[in-house]
């Protein structure tokens, strides 16, 4: 996964700081990953459309590729 810029975005919360957890869902609201906020909501009205917005920490796909790697085996 990469970092999620502005324009990627179709909606976002009011009221939210910047490096704080947050989640990520597709628009049929099913979360997709999780990260941290790279802006608040007042910065996020400022910057450009390829400013990011949240730096992906996990995601969905990223578990299900690499899953028989990420098991440990005794």
């Amino acid at each position: 996964g990469n970092t999620l810029v502005k324009n990627g975005i179709s909606k976002i919360r009011d009221n939210k700081a910047r490096n704080i957890g947050c989640v990520m869902f597709n628009e049929n609201d099913i979360a997709n990953g999780f990260g941290t906020t790279a802006c608040s909501s007042v910065e996020y009205s400022r910057i450009s459309a390829t400013g990011i917005v949240c730096y992906n920490q996990g995601e969905l796909g990223e578990y299900l590729r690499e899953e028989d790697t990420m098991m440990v085996q005794n």
